[in-house]
Parts: structure tokens; sequence; C-alpha cells
């Protein structure tokens, strides 16, 4: 097991709450290099309006648990930084890959799909052509229907595409996760705002 004890800061200013700091390489070609150390995070607020009695009594790191960060309604982020040297390319088509896996999976109309797919085309052109080294930030922040991305706190771009913003989120809590550990520990974090959020749900129960 890894043992890098980094947890990235949030670069921009989003008043978000750090949910999640360790996953594996995006694309899972190499399962035992990590490549990147992720940080994910939710505005708390916008959580606990999603959160439910039941989420404060979970004792294990369910899906359902974890889906929550998928919410539409919650603003949330996920940065990254790499171990080694990477490039940009790596982490877009990684994130590109796993967008367009559940796209095609969701049963969108044909209309839609092609609607998302080009958006995706859009998405991608924002990634920089540099190397990703190490001691850089990259973060793409999902308000709402907006996706916007930053490299060390400056925008590169940014696009309204509610259905990108809502694949990549599912791509790390859904039923075939970039990472069951990534998804265990985003649960964790979301049951433990929900026990701070519901206090009495245990005495009640």
């Amino acid at each position: 097991t890894h043992t890098h004890t980094h947890i990235p800061s949030l670069s921009v200013s989003l008043t978000l709450f750090l949910i999640q700091a360790l996953i594996t390489d995006p694309r899972q070609l190499t399962r035992t290099h990590q490549v990147y150390c992720v940080g994910m995070y939710a505005r708390r607020d916008d959580l606990e309006l999603v959160l439910r009695p039941e989420d404060a009594l979970t004792t294990e790191p369910t899906l359902a648990l974890a889906s929550h960060l998928s919410s539409p309604s919650v603003e949330r982020a996920v940065l990254l930084t790499p171990y080694r040297k990477a490039t940009f390319g790596h982490l877009r088509d990684g994130f590109a890959k796993a967008i367009e896996t559940r796209l095609t999976r969701a049963g969108h109309t044909p209309a839609n799909l092609e609607r998302a797919l080009t958006q995706l085309q859009d998405f991608k052109r924002i990634f920089p052509k540099d190397n990703f080294n190490v001691g850089d930030e990259l973060i793409v922040a999902v308000r709402g229907d907006n996706m916007r991305v930053f490299l060390n706190g400056t925008l590169l771009g940014e696009l309204d595409a509610p259905l990108l913003g809502s694949c990549l989120f599912a791509a790390y809590v859904d039923d075939k996760p970039i990472s069951l550990p990534a998804r265990a520990s985003i649960a964790q974090g979301v049951a433990a705002i929900a026990r701070e959020r519901f206090p009495t749900a245990k005495t009640a129960a």
C-alpha cells in the first residue's frame, strides 16, 4: 500500500471540504505504479443538503454514500498532482476515456450523446500539451452545468457541459469506479460529514 501522505491544497477560491486524498492512475494501465495524488472536494453546505439521517448510521463505505458526490446540486472538484513527471495528454486521455465510457452506457438519446461527445472534444482541447510536472496542481471544478479547469490556480478554460461533469465524478463513485479504495475513502468522508450533520441519528434509531 502506498503511504504517501501529501494532501493537496485547493489553490483556487472554492470553499470546499476535503473528502479523499489518494487514488491511482486514472486509466489503471499500470496498477502497480501510482501516478497521481488526488484530492476530492465538495462544498460542505451542498453535500449536507443531499445527506439523509440513515447515512449517519452506515458503518460500511457503500456505493450509496459515495454517490452523493456525483449529485448535480453539489459543487465539487477533483485536484491532481503527479508523483512523477507525466504528461497532460496522459491525464486528458484518462479523463476522456472514463467520461466516454459512462456517456455511452447511460442510455442517452442519440442527439444528447452526440452533443456530449462534441463537448468532450472541447474539454480535451483545454488541456496543455506540456509535461505535467511534480508540484503542478490541476483542478477540474464542477458547479451545476459549468466545468472549469485550473492549472496552479490559473483558469485554463471552462465550458457548460452537464453530462460531462456528472460522468467525470461518477467515474470515481459508481459501480465500476476508477479505484475501489478511492470510492471507499470518499464514502468514509461523506459518512463522517453525515454523522456531524445528524448527531442524534444513532440515538433516535
